[in-house]
C-alpha cells in the first residue's frame, strides 16, 4: 500500500531537514572566535565585563572587609535582530512527483529527490542568515559598534586606545612604509589586552588583509627581527583553526608575544547585488588565543507548539523556544503556496570587551604591491 499525501509530506520534510543539518557549513572565520549560546528569552544580557588587575590590601583582624564591585553592566538587555528566510517548496522540481495528483505512489527515490532539494535550498538560506551573523562579528571586533538596519546599534564602548591609526602621532607609521615601527605596534597591542583585559595569554590571533600580509613581509621589521615561523596548522592552539574563508600563514614574535597570522578577504553581495568586503581593507584585528570572551548568542524565537487540549481553534500555539535555527513550513490556501521558513535572532556579544584590539595599518592600498618605497 502507498503512503497517503500527508505521511509522504511528513517524511519527506523531516528527510530534508535532516539532511540539512547534515549539510550546515562550519562556522566561518570571524564566527570562529564566538562561543555558541542560547538564550530561552526574547532579550538577552548585554553585559561588558572589565575587571582591572587590583591588588588586595591587608585590613586590621577583625574589621569589615574591603567591599568589592564587578564592573559588569548586568542590568541591560537586548533584543536581537531577527532573520526570517523563506522559499517555495512548491515550485521545486520533485515537488510535483510526491505531492501531485500520483503521490500515494511516490516512490523512495522521488521522495528522497525532493529531500535533496528541501536541505539545499535550506542551506543556501541558511548561508544568507550565517553571513549576517559574521558581519556582526566583524563590526563588533573592528569597531565595537553592530549595525543595525533599524538604526538601533549595539555600541560595545570599546575603549579608545584600543582602536588605534599607525599613523598617529608616537604610533610608528603605516605598513606601506617599509620602516614602520612594526614590532612596537604589536608589542602595543599585546600588552593593552594584557593590561586592560586582563589577559594572561602570550600568543595572539592577527586578522589582516592580504594587502596587509604582503605590505608586512616587506618591512624592515619582519626581514630582520620578526622569526617568521611557518607552523602548520595543526600545530597551533586558536579558536578559529577550523574556520572557512581565511589561510593561515604560521607565526612572528614582536617583544615577549607570538601572533598567528591570519589572512581574510571575504565578500558578500548587498541588498544592491554589489560585491562588498566584510571587513575594512586597511586594518587588521587582534585577540588571544584563549581567555577572551565573545558570543554568538540566540535570542529566543516563537515555535509552533501542538496544543494536546486544541486550546486555539487549529490546535496549534506558538511558544518561544532556544533555537540558533527554527525551521518549519506552512501551507497557504489562499495563495496556494507551500512554504519553508528559517527564523534567527542571533546577536554578536563582546563580554571581555578589552580583549580586542584594531589597528589602522594602511591609508589606502596602490596597485597590486602595497608598499610604497
Amino acid at each position: 500500500m502507498g503512503l497517503t499525501t500527508q505521511d509522504s509530506q511528513g517524511l519527506t520534510l523531516k528527510a530534508g531537514i535532516k539532511k540539512y543539518v547534515e549539510l550546515r557549513k562550519p562556522t566561518t572565520h570571524m564566527r570562529g572566535f564566538f562561543t555558541r549560546q542560547t538564550y530561552d528569552t526574547t532579550a538577552i544580557p548585554l553585559e561588558i565585563q572589565r575587571d582591572n588587575d587590583y591588588a588586595a590590601v591587608d585590613v586590621l583582624r577583625g574589621t569589615a572587609g574591603n567591599m568589592n564591585k564587578s564592573d559588569i553592566w548586568t542590568a541591560k538587555t537586548i533584543v536581537p535582530p531577527f532573520y526570517h528566510e523563506t522559499f517555495s517548496m512548491n515550485s521545486l522540481r520533485s515537488y510535483e512527483r510526491i505531492f501531485g495528483e500520483s503521490a500515494t505512489m511516490a516512490t523512495t527515490q522521488a521522495r528522497a529527490a525532493l529531500a535533496n532539494e528541501v536541505a539545499i535550498n535550506l542551506g543556501k538560506i541558511n548561508s544568507k542568515i550565517i553571513r549576517a551573523e559574521e558581519i556582526q562579528c566583524v563590526q563588533a571586533l573592528e569597531t565595537g559598534v553592530v549595525v543595525l538596519k533599524n538604526g538601533d546599534n549595539i555600541d560595545y564602548k570599546r575603549r579608545s586606545n584600543s582602536l588605534v591609526d599607525a599613523d598617529s602621532a608616537g604610533e610608528g607609521g603605516y605598513w606601506t612604509n617599509t620602516a614602520a615601527a612594526v614590532e612596537k605596534q604589536l608589542q602595543k597591542a599585546a600588552s593593552f589586552i594584557r593590561e586592560e583585559g586582563s589577559s594572561a595569554a602570550g600568543v595572539f590571533d592577527i586578522t589582516m588583509p592580504s594587502q596587509a600580509w604582503i605590505a608586512l613581509q616587506a618591512t624592515d621589521y619582519f626581514k630582520t627581527k620578526a622569526n617568521y615561523n611557518q607552523v602548520k596548522l595543526l600545530s597551533i592552539n586558536s579558536p578559529v583553526q577550523s574556520s572557512v574563508g581565511s589561510t593561515y600563514h604560521g607565526q612572528i614574535s614582536a617583544g615577549s608575544f607570538i601572533f598567528n597570522i591570519w589572512t581574510y578577504d571575504a565578500t558578500y553581495l548587498n541588498d544592491s547585488g554589489v560585491r562588498t568586503r566584510l571587513s575594512d581593507e586597511t586594518k587588521i584585528i587582534i585577540t588571544p588565543t584563549e581567555g577572551a570572551m565573545f558570543e554568538m548568542a540566540y535570542g529566543a524565537v516563537d515555535t509552533i507548539v501542538k496544543s494536546s487540549g486544541a486550546q486555539s481553534i487549529s490546535g496549534l500555539s506558538l511558544a518561544k523556544g532556544a533555537a540558533d535555527y527554527y525551521v518549519w513550513d506552512n501551507l497557504d490556501t489562499n495563495n496556494l503556496v507551500h512554504t519553508m521558513h528559517m527564523t534567527s535572532a542571533p546577536c554578536a556579544r563582546l563580554i571581555t570587551v578589552d580583549m580586542v584590539y584594531t589597528l589602522k595599518v594602511a591609508d589606502t592600498w596602490v596597485g597590486d604591491n602595497p608598499v610604497q618605497e
